[in-house]
């Protein structure tokens, strides 16, 4: 009889832990990037490359979060940051086919019962010397022929260029993508608007392969 009473107790418990986990929960998903690739070039040639990251992010609380990102760079003669490893970085959001800032009042936020899709836009060191340079060049040269659907004239200002989208580079030089990309990491911290408890805070290495897999996704438990 008392085993039969835990077995009870054990079966109200669960559906309430079910919905804890389930209804109130972020979801980050790293999903595959249309979006276009922008490099910087000078007179001695192409000095800094942006890839396209796109993250799907799922608010299934009522609650509001503000979120912070930044980005690791973990091959280091491609780091944009020289004084750390770790910067801040351009968080973007599609607008009608215009590329603008995600920020709203100078804050990210995510609203309760929401999802988002968030386009990060870190900033690499191109070297000067070696086939690399050339590579770009001859990509350049090649996409500035193709249509581009979306505006990003509001993301970076100075000489800027469109690389034609990052999907398609990485299928033809995903070694490239890599060596600039694969061991680099976004951290996401969701901070509870007008609570006074510590943020979550999360960090997802960066994918670059998108052939064989969805894409990376993490619930991350919301405060209570």
């Amino acid at each position: 009889m008392k085993k039969f009473g835990y077995i009870i107790l054990l079966i109200l418990i669960m559906p309430l832990c079910s919905f804890r986990s389930i209804g109130d929960s972020i979801k980050v998903e790293q999903v595959a990037s249309d979006y276009p690739i922008i490099v910087r070039k000078s007179n001695n040639g192409i000095y800094r490359i942006s890839y396209p990251l796109v993250y799907r992010i799922h608010n299934s609380s009522a609650k509001r979060y503000k979120i912070r990102v930044d980005y690791y760079y973990g091959n280091p003669p491609y780091s944009y940051s020289l004084a750390s490893e770790w910067s801040p970085v351009f968080v973007m959001r599609n607008v009608n086919n215009e590329i603008v800032s995600a920020k709203e009042r100078g804050r990210l936020i995510i609203e309760g019962l929401e999802t988002k899709e968030y386009i990060v836009y870190p900033s690499h060191s191109v070297p000067k010397e070696g086939s690399l340079q050339c590579l770009l060049e001859a990509y350049i040269n090649k996409s500035n022929s193709l249509p581009c659907p979306y505006k990003t004239d509001t993301v970076y200002y100075g000489n800027t260029l469109k690389m034609g989208k990052l999907s398609d580079f990485r299928k033809a030089h995903l070694d490239v993508v890599n060596a600039f990309l694969g061991k680099d990491s976004v951290v996401f911290g969701f901070y509870p608007l007008w609570e006074k408890v510590k943020p979550k805070v999360y960090t997802f290495p960066v994918k670059t392969d998108f052939d064989n897999h969805v894409g990376q996704r993490q619930d991350v438990p919301a405060n209570h």
